[in-house]
């Protein structure tokens, strides 16, 4: 048998998401019937002939169940050896995932590992298949974009304390948002438009969404938004070998910030939404994001999110740099690269190298974070406590990473070794995370040093027409400027620029340089479609 490649294990998962394990349905069928009929060699094979078939998915409790079944299956069949290996890889790599209960059960499956522990087992079995249904259907549990909803990002002060007596993500929630197949439309449209009842919002719906804007937009405006994000959708499938969601996708756009909030709380309990611009509930398959121009022009924040939920649903357990990085990709149009939207993450990066911080940034903690160390997440007995700049300067490095993957064609190599299947029958359980770590940082064309050195081609000034034409653009909108946006940065362009620096005590040169694009909030960027 081959060796595991992935630490995506066939576990549950606390939402309705695909799990990697690949196999037929009746596959899935014929391996409950074998566990129940004490059939254990039978599952066995089953799971050993089925593991590497690629043709169809095992989904959200199925995938659980036959994690379990092959585990119990190998204690009754007295290879306790193996079986334990598994149990003991489910709690070392997901105790995050874990609730108490479950942590206690899969313990005492691995410690009653034997032939004649049936009776007990099956008990065990039971308490965990009742936990994860419970699971599924509770909005409390609030996984976002792979990680809990809790953890998003804030503001530029260096860390933020919650506290635990307060932030109860869900709390307030009497039950979730309801799920509608794909096919039914008007049943999902009615059911949101007395969801948001009273409030003065547009509503439409597509192939795959129904969309509730509190922007102002036409109704034709609206449509073509959804049209759009259908066609984008079926982009993702393709792209990365990705599955439809059974369940219609619900939007909801906030117009300004205070809305979104107020939507975060009454949707999903959260009580404090930071600076957060979308948030995303593979519970409900739903997204909340805060869009204060034209939702179609600056769709961006809603792309990103629908990759999040695409890619969990499959792929729940990538590593961090990887789950957020994909998304990001797919965060700015090239509408936001015309207009100068601010860019933060190239802000970012572009104030590590510059101030020398990439000597405190450890590329290789990066890849092997996991999602609290991403999100520089702390707690004492009162507190959970957010650094700030660990976690923006992780999310932007996390992007920029991705785009020179792109860029460089490496990215559908990585991807795919990221979420090859994994067979749990295997000899040897390896970390994917570790294999893919190694990977990256023993190449001469993935690892830090080549990536550094990549990222001032797409941080640095340029003298090209376009980039002129962005900064007479953002000078016009601050009343610097007044002439025509054509690119030929002439003397009128070149006063207004130094009048521009020295309002804000910048160098005043006239000049193009960097630290004058990031405080008019351009970064270069043109890989971001």
């Amino acid at each position: 048998m081959k060796k595991i490649l992935s630490t995506v294990l066939v576990l549950f998962c606390f939402t309705a998401c695909v799990l990697p394990i690949h196999a037929q349905n009746s596959y899935y069928s014929s391996i409950k019937d074998a566990f129940s009929e004490a059939k254990y060699k039978r599952v066995i094979d089953l799971y050993d002939k089925f593991s590497n078939d690629e043709d169809q998915e095992v989904t959200g409790n199925e995938g659980y169940a036959i994690s379990l079944y092959l585990a119990q299956s190998l204690c009754f069949e007295n290879d306790q050896e193996q079986a334990k290996m598994i149990f003991g890889f489910i709690e070392e790599e997901y105790a995050k995932g874990l609730s108490g209960q479950q942590k206690i059960d899969i313990k005492k499956l691995s410690e009653n590992c034997a032939p004649t522990n049936s009776n007990k087992a099956n008990a065990n079995l039971y308490t965990l298949f009742r936990d994860v249904a419970i699971a599924d259907a509770s909005i409390s549990i609030g996984r976002s974009n792979g990680k809990n909803a809790d953890f998003i990002l804030y503001g530029a002060e260096y860390e933020t304390k919650i506290s635990k007596s307060t932030r109860q993500t869900g709390a307030n929630i009497s039950k979730p948002l309801k799920l509608f197949p794909v096919d039914q439309s008007e049943k999902a449209l009615a059911y949101y438009k007395m969801q948001h009842n009273g409030e003065k919002v547009q509503f439409a719906t597509s192939k795959y969404f129904v969309v509730t804007s509190y922007f102002p937009m036409s109704p034709d405006r609206l449509n073509k938004l959804a049209k759009e994000l259908d066609a984008f959708y079926d982009i993702l499938l393709a792209e990365y070998d990705l599955i439809s969601l059974p369940y219609k996708v619900s939007i909801t756009i906030a117009e300004d910030r205070s809305r979104m909030q107020s939507l975060a709380a009454s949707m999903y309990g959260i009580v404090e939404v930071g600076n957060t611009m979308g948030l995303s509930m593979m519970d409900s398959f739903s997204m909340l994001c805060m869009i204060p121009k034209d939702p179609y022009r600056y769709r961006g924040t809603i792309r990103h999110e629908l990759t999040h939920l695409l890619l969990n649903y499959k792929q729940p357990f990538l590593p961090p740099w990887l789950a957020e990085g994909l998304p990001s990709l797919y965060e700015a149009t090239e509408t936001n690269q015309k207009t100068g939207i601010t860019n933060w993450r190239g802000q970012i990066v572009s104030t590590v190298l510059e101030r020398g911080r990439d000597r405190d940034f450890n590329f290789e903690s990066f890849l092997m974070a996991d999602w609290d160390s991403f999100n520089g997440k702390s707690e004492d007995e009162e507190f959970i406590i957010i650094n700030n700049i660990k976690q923006s300067t992780n999310y932007a490095m996390a992007r920029y990473y991705l785009l020179y993957l792109q860029q460089t064609q490496q990215l559908e190599g990585l991807y795919k070794s990221a979420t090859r299947p994994t067979n749990l029958l295997a000899q040897t359980i390896n970390n994917n995370q570790e294999n893919l770590t190694k990977t990256i940082t023993n190449s001469g064309s993935l690892n830090w040093n080549s990536f550094k050195a990549w990222l001032p081609q797409k941080l640095s000034p340029s003298s090209d027409k376009e980039l002129k034409k962005e900064v007479q653009r953002k000078l016009k909108e601050s009343s610097f400027y007044e002439g025509s946006i054509d690119g030929d940065f002439g003397v009128k362009s070149k006063i207004a620029l130094k009048q521009y620096q020295e309002r804000n005590k910048l160098e005043a040169t006239g000049e193009i340089d960097q630290a004058t694009l990031m405080n008019l909030g351009i970064v270069r960027d043109s890989g971001n479609k």
